[in-house]
């Protein structure tokens, strides 16, 4: 009898499956990639602590994993590197193009070095703090090539079993600060891809494990911000961040059933439109979080005003670029583009006029006066210079005060009270105290 391939969890083989474009899709990692760009995009906007709880990166690698092993079953490992750098860096070069003449018609005067960074992201693109929201996200296609490029290891990892990636997450907890970006973030996010890849092959585990999993790792992430060991902006360490993501992912699959039913029901093709335009409307928000920068932050409305007008501007621009501009990723992918209305071309030509006149405003020293959301100046300096040693892991608050009050509120008021200054320089954001934009 001849040798089958691995059996996904719908009992097909892998090696059996159709053409690429042409195998059937679950609509759970459409949902999954949906929720997870949607929050992502939200920590980037307003940047609460409670955000950074939900492991939206891992998520993502957990899904790309998923739907990455097929491929390399079924059209071997060049030909999928090919197909997918192509779908990648197609859309990727487009908005890389604008940045750079955005950033230059504002004054920047990029280096050769700094150019091919953003030419070949294999390092993290860099460019002026003042800009940071269009540069610092982009550590995620960094991570992803690094992905696709192992991917031969990582999927015979997957065949060894979930070991693999709990050895990865242990060894990803345990990098000193110093680790460079690079190397932290393929140990730590790999595994979730090797973790896409055993389900792929093996089925997704039972709904039971998988709610006993996320409730207990919840429960240790929730001791862990109770008495202040794990940091209240969680992305500020990878065992946190670790931690948050196996929780969460555990916890949607889990939710298989509603989340099937959300990629199919009446709001399946606004999900299933998030899930082709992820990368797209990944990389567009950084327009969006500058527009923000520009006309929302920058103003002296009261916070809640700034905090709600911001949300809709950074969604509305994100979500109408990635509409507009997505045809690039369907072609890049070879799905036919579907027309848009003209009223979307009225309103992008609207957008690229405001985008234009967008000024990012600067302290005296500088710096911009905000960073349209979370931590991205903080993670600007990281990327440019480094980790600075023991920061990484440094708990926000005094672990001592935690113990002895043992009440979350105790915890919050010491965080506003410490920090108010900064708070209220920079409104709604942390970017002191965060290195991690995701």
């Amino acid at each position: 009898m001849a040798a089958q391939g691995p059996v996904l969890a719908d009992g097909s083989n892998l090696t059996s499956l159709p053409a690429t474009g042409t195998s059937k899709r679950d609509g759970l990692w459409d949902s999954i990639k949906a929720i997870a760009v949607l929050r992502v995009i939200a920590w980037h906007t307003w940047g609460w602590a409670p955000l950074s709880w939900f492991g939206a990166m891992p998520a993502m690698f957990l899904a790309s994993g998923a739907l990455l092993a097929p491929s390399l079953a079924r059209d071997g490992y060049a030909l999928t590197l090919r197909n997918r750098l192509k779908r990648l860096m197609i859309p990727y070069w487009v908005y890389a193009g604008t940045c750079i003449i955005w950033m230059v018609a504002h004054g920047w005067h990029p280096t050769t070095a700094e150019l091919l960074r953003w030419l070949v992201p294999v390092l993290d693109p860099t460019g002026p703090e003042r800009f940071a929201m269009l540069w610092v996200p982009l550590w995620y296609l960094r991570a992803y090539i690094w992905m696709l490029i192992a991917s031969p290891l990582l999927l015979r990892g997957s065949r060894r079993g979930w070991l693999v990636p709990a050895l990865l997450l242990v060894t990803g907890s345990l990098l000193p600060d110093s680790t460079p970006l690079v190397v932290g973030d393929m140990v730590t996010y790999s595994a979730f891809v090797v973790a896409g890849m055993i389900i792929s092959s093996r089925g997704l585990p039972s709904i039971r494990l998988c709610t006993a999993l996320g409730i207990s790792t919840a429960a240790a992430l929730g001791i862990g911000l109770a008495t202040g060991t794990i940091p209240l902006v969680v992305n500020t360490t990878y065992g946190a961040t670790a931690l948050a993501g196996v929780a969460t992912s555990a916890l949607l699959l889990s939710l298989r059933t509603p989340l099937r039913q959300l990629s199919s029901g009446r709001v399946g093709a606004p999900v299933t439109w998030i899930g082709s335009r992820a990368l797209s409307i990944y990389l567009w928000q950084g327009f969006g979080l500058a527009v923000a920068a520009g006309w929302i932050w920058s103003t002296d409305w009261p916070r809640i005003a700034k905090t709600v007008a911001a949300g809709f501007v950074v969604f509305g621009v994100t979500l109408l670029l990635a509409e507009a501009l997505g045809k690039v990723e369907d072609l890049a992918a070879r799905r036919p583009p579907k027309r848009s209305h003209p009223i979307i071309l009225i309103v992008f030509l609207s957008l690229v006029i405001l985008i234009s006149l967008t000024n990012i405003p600067t302290r005296a020293d500088g710096t911009p006066v905000i960073a349209s959301g979370a931590a991205i100046l903080r993670n600007a300096q990281r990327v440019t210079e480094g980790p600075p040693p023991s920061t990484l892991s440094r708990p926000l608050v005094d672990p001592g005060l935690i113990v002895r009050r043992s009440q979350l509120w105790r915890v919050a008021e010491e965080f506003v009270s410490t920090h108010e200054d900064d708070l209220a320089a920079a409104s709604s954001e942390t970017f002191e105290f965060s290195v991690r934009t995701n």
